[in-house]
């Protein structure tokens, strides 16, 4: 979401309270977009999103005890992903997908770079390269929290 008045954008996660305090802090696994050797920071654009990218990547029954993050970026320094690989949603996750996101990391030309969403067609995620240099620049809004309904558990 943009905010008209600073031009920011905020992004979200679904935290478990063991990351709540470093809520936007990197990974390094097999990603749709990135490969384990790749540390990056999945977010989404909006909470549902968010929540609907923690539910199909969970990997227990966990649905107490949850958090959801927001932080804020400047808008100018997201990259768009304007041309997806073929078949980039299909799983398992393609090596040529994730090497979209592995260059992206290693050329360092943008904090972020926005990918559409497999996991609900018209979403969109935001992969932040925390060796940036304007990693700095994500700030975080908030961390409150957060229950799953219980039809989604």
């Amino acid at each position: 979401m943009t905010d008209p008045q600073s031009d920011t954008v905020q992004v979200y996660r679904v935290v478990t309270a063991n990351e709540k305090d470093k809520p936007f802090s990197p990974s390094q696994r097999d990603a749709r977009w990135t490969s384990k050797t790749s540390p990056v920071v999945y977010t989404s654009l909006s909470p549902s999103g968010a929540m609907l990218e923690f539910l199909v990547h969970r990997e227990s029954t966990l649905t107490e005890g949850l958090c959801l993050a927001t932080a804020q970026l400047p808008a100018s320094s997201i990259q768009h992903l304007s041309d997806p690989p073929p078949k980039w949603e299909e799983r398992p996750y393609r090596k040529e997908v994730q090497a979209v996101g592995d260059t992206w990391l290693q050329q360092r030309e943008s904090l972020a770079l926005k990918v559409p969403s497999a996991v609900c067609s018209g979403e969109c995620n935001l992969l932040i390269n925390p060796a940036h240099r304007d990693f700095a620049l994500l700030a975080v809004v908030s961390v409150k929290s957060f229950s799953l309904d219980s039809r989604l558990g």
